[in-house]
């Protein structure tokens, strides 16, 4: 069994079980899980979109299908967009409420800049975290509900002190 097919069947089983993931590819995995299974919204923030996990191909699929069938996508970069194939093809797009996908353009200013942790989320089920920016070494979960709509409080924050910073 691949990871990716691991991951998917937790996801069908609901499981809150937390596992890990240290290597680009089950990152790529499990993002592609995420925006292949996503209702809603895909929210990510991290330090620079690492080419290694968003340029995959399931990656750049699953994200064109989501954001397609009309998924919103948010993400939060704190290096600036990069000039990967991920960013390039998402770079201009809106989402359907006329949001950009890309919430910010440059590299961000303290205090958002300073944070050490990367994150993303899907609707309001299952996440993928590292505590440390630099080190891929992460945990994930089908199935915490709690855990995201504490991401999500975070991300909304982040949000905030983006939107307030892009209007200085």
């Amino acid at each position: 069994m691949t990871y990716r097919e691991a991951f998917e069947r937790l996801w069908n089983e609901q499981s809150p079980e937390v596992i890990t993931n240290a290597r680009p590819d089950h990152a790529g995995d499990i993002l592609a899980v995420f925006f292949d299974r996503a209702d809603k919204r895909v929210c990510i923030f991290c330090k620079d979109l690492h080419a290694d996990v968003y340029d995959q191909e399931p990656v750049i699929k699953a994200a064109e299908a989501a954001y397609g069938k009309g998924v919103k996508i948010e993400i939060v970069i704190q290096n600036g967009i990069p000039a990967n194939n991920f960013a390039t093809i998402f770079r201009k797009r809106k989402n359907r409420d006329g949001t950009p996908i890309f919430l910010n353009e440059n590299k961000l200013s303290p205090p958002v800049y300073d944070l050490t942790k990367n994150f993303s989320f899907v609707d309001d089920r299952a996440y993928r975290f590292e505590p440390i920016n630099t080190v891929m070494q992460a945990t994930a979960s089908t199935y915490s509900p709690d855990d995201v709509k504490y991401l999500d409080n975070v991300f909304g924050k982040i949000k905030a002190l983006v939107s307030a910073e892009s209007k200085k």
